[in-house]
């Protein structure tokens, strides 16, 4: 209400900028009194060449960053110094291709912000079946091999099941349930994950 009644009360030569990443998320009332402006991410390159100019870190890692940040070059400057994401990211990646225990695949997704998981395990899937059909990869780009194991024995039909279980997570992460108890039935729909269990 108190932003609604400072649009409607502006002065003249007075402009505000609401930005957001999710339109539907602001109310009818609001959005019917400001105009939309799409502002598109900047290219691959674009975005390389400016983080190349604010951080001194390598090309490899710059693309990682740029990849695992969803191709936002803000937020990918913000990952390349979050050095527990990248620890994370990498046992959990790790324990997931090579076999780790279920329980200690559950302690390393816990300390995971349950967005930032279900994010992470979406861009495995869509590495793993865009390497099924044509051999490339787009987010996890240091973990090539692995992604060629699990594209040549996980079933597109497995792995999108695990995808709707990664979806599921990903809507009752907002919902204060036993974080535990959701990483569990998450981790335990992988398709090599029976066996550990």
């Amino acid at each position: 209400n108190a932003i609604l009644k400072l649009l409607e009360d502006y002065q003249t030569n007075t402009f505000f900028f609401l930005l957001t990443e999710k339109i539907f998320q602001i109310l009818p009332t609001i959005r019917s009194r400001c105009r939309k402006i799409n502002i598109r991410q900047p290219s691959k390159k674009t975005a390389l060449s400016w983080m190349q100019e604010n951080t001194t870190a390598p090309q490899e890692k710059l693309n990682l960053s740029l990849s695992m940040a969803g191709f936002a070059p803000f937020r990918a400057l913000g990952l390349l110094t979050d050095d527990q994401f990248w620890s994370n990211r990498s046992q959990l990646l790790e324990g997931l291709c090579e076999n780790a225990k279920f329980e200690s695949l559950v302690n390393v997704a816990e300390k995971i912000k349950p967005q930032t998981l279900a994010k992470t395990l979406d861009m495995l899937i869509y590495d793993v079946l865009l390497f099924q059909v044509s051999g490339k990869i787009t987010y996890h780009l240091d973990r090539l091999d692995q992604t060629k194991e699990m594209a040549a024995n996980i079933p597109e039909k497995e792995l999108l099941k695990w995808r709707d279980k990664v979806i599921s997570y990903a809507k009752e992460a907002h919902h204060p349930v036993n974080n535990k108890l959701a990483i569990e039935v998450l981790l335990s729909g992988f398709p090599y994950m029976e066996a550990r269990i």
